[in-house]
């Protein structure tokens, strides 16, 4: 039996990462969460992610600085991370979809079935 992918949830709103981990239910996932980017970054190694969903505004540390500081970790230089956020201005430069870098940027509110088609396409599946 395939070992079950890790999704870690970084939102600052416990309601969103419930939310998101409601999206997934169903899917033969395991998502584990983050309150911060800060958070997330001191256990990536612990919790070895295949996929990211993070807010971009989050207090301390962005999304978008998460992001970055996280592919700088050896071993993780290629982790997809799906971005989401309420307001589209805070996403300036990261484009709507980069395969290459393995970005995807969702607005709020966000839809169930593009989030799970994304997380299907960024985990090969």
């Amino acid at each position: 039996m395939a070992e079950q992918k890790k999704i870690l949830i970084v939102d600052d709103m416990r309601t969103i990462r419930a939310l998101l981990g409601a999206y997934l239910e169903g899917a033969d996932y395991r998502y584990l969460e983050a309150e911060s980017g800060v958070d997330a970054i001191q256990n990536l190694v612990v919790y070895q992610p295949d996929l990211v969903i993070s807010d971009i505004n989050m207090p301390g540390m962005s999304g978008i600085e998460f992001c970055n500081q996280a592919r700088d970790i050896p071993g993780f230089e290629e982790l997809p991370v799906i971005l989401i956020t309420s307001d589209p201005e805070a996403a300036r430069g990261i484009g709507d979809l980069d395969e290459k870098q393995k970005n995807a940027l969702l607005t709020k509110p966000l839809d169930p079935d593009e989030i799970r088609e994304l997380v299907k396409r960024f985990l090969g599946e």
